[in-house]
């Protein structure tokens, strides 16, 4: 029972954070099909990176890659104004 207590103790722990207290000023990316407005959160973690808006055009997986391409260029050091299309 007690070699649970640990795995409990960080899963409450983490599910006590929420993104939202990570929060970035959003950042507009353009592309290929048009502006996306990405939402950046902790430098470090990518992966909560996400699209706000984005053209009709495009599908919010698109979106999604282009905020998570530019997040993994600004945690390089860098900065991508344009994406690459997909």
């Amino acid at each position: 029972m007690f070699k649970f207590a640990p795995v409990l103790g960080l899963s409450l722990l983490l599910g006590a954070c929420s993104p939202t207290q990570f929060e970035r000023p959003p950042v507009t990316v353009d592309s290929d099909k048009g502006p996306v407005e990405c939402q950046f959160y902790l430098p470090h973690i990518v992966m909560w990176d996400e699209p706000i808006s984005f053209p009709d055009g495009m599908t919010r997986e698109e979106a999604i890659s282009i905020c998570r391409q530019e997040g993994m260029a600004r945690k390089a050091g860098g900065v991508v104004t344009t994406a690459t299309p997909l």
